[in-house]
């Protein structure tokens, strides 16, 4: 008999987007990780807020945390979500842009 409540394992694109916004305002509260998702992505702290409008910069945010394990498993813990989560969520959003 199936459930009428969505399985754990059942993730909408709504919940995804919640997500990405989840770990985006992670690294931005984290100096580090801020400084080094802007490195990597070539944005501004001036294009972030504009840039996070755009499911394809929350994709990439995820790409950024899901690439140092630490990371990763810190957010988990802060967020109180499982990595597996991350990776659900993850394939729910649009690819990056090649350059932002």
């Amino acid at each position: 008999m199936r459930s009428a409540h969505p399985s754990r394992t059942s993730m909408t694109t709504e919940d995804a987007d919640v997500l990405a916004y989840k770990v985006i305002m992670h690294i931005v509260a984290e100096e580090h990780l801020l400084l080094r998702f802007l490195s990597l992505t070539g944005l501004t702290s001036d294009d972030l807020p504009t840039a996070i409008r755009n499911r394809s910069t929350l994709a990439g945010a995820m790409d950024f945390l899901m690439q140092h394990e630490p990371d990763l498993m810190t957010f988990c813990e802060n967020a109180g979500v499982q990595p597996e989560s991350i990776r659900r969520a993850r394939s729910l959003l649009p690819d990056p842009p090649d350059s932002y």
